[in-house]
């Protein structure tokens, strides 16, 4: 396939994920209980074009995504998650996996991640909308259940995009 061909399948992949993935957020303010799981499928979105086109457009498909449910999107919680959460997961997950060799090393690394990255979103939230002291938790239990969803979370990643990843390879440069 030419080069032209090429880009021109991923520019429309990367802006129908990108769509998909807003639309994905917005749903939150339909589905409220649904937030941090809407969020999280919307985080799957960007690993399709990793695959099919390289780190640059997923990238831009998360860059996108959240540029527009900042803007669209009525429950900006939803968008604080899918930006600080799970968006650019698809893209630390391709970096630490190529980087890293050893299963345990991987791991260690994921986890210091999303601890991090889960620091940074409760740090914001407990500046802007609630006191975490609400939640009834201490502060590590919170840590020890989202490093226990995480877990789950990058093995679902993991089986779905094995699953529908090659697929979408095949359909966008075929």
């Amino acid at each position: 396939m030419n080069n032209v061909k090429r880009r021109t399948r991923l520019i429309s992949a990367a802006a129908v994920l990108t769509a998909l993935g807003t639309v994905l957020i917005y749903l939150v303010g339909v589905l409220p209980t649904m937030q941090l799981a809407l969020a999280a499928i919307a985080g799957l979105l960007p690993a399709l074009p990793v695959m099919a086109g390289g780190m640059k457009w997923g990238l831009l498909t998360y860059a996108a995504t959240g540029i527009l449910s900042v803007l669209l999107v009525p429950d900006k919680g939803a968008a604080l998650a899918y930006i600080m959460l799970f968006g650019h997961w698809a893209i630390l997950k391709s970096l630490i996996e190529r980087k890293i060799r050893s299963r345990v090393a991987e791991w260690a690394v994921k986890l210091v991640v999303c601890n991090l990255l889960f620091a940074a979103l409760l740090g914001v939230v407990s500046v802007l909308v609630i006191d975490l002291g609400e939640f009834g938790l201490p502060i590590w239990a919170l840590f020890l259940a989202g490093s226990a969803c995480f877990v789950v979370y990058d093995y679902c990643f993991s089986r779905l995009i094995t699953v529908f990843g090659a697929r979408f390879v095949r359909t966008i440069l075929k």
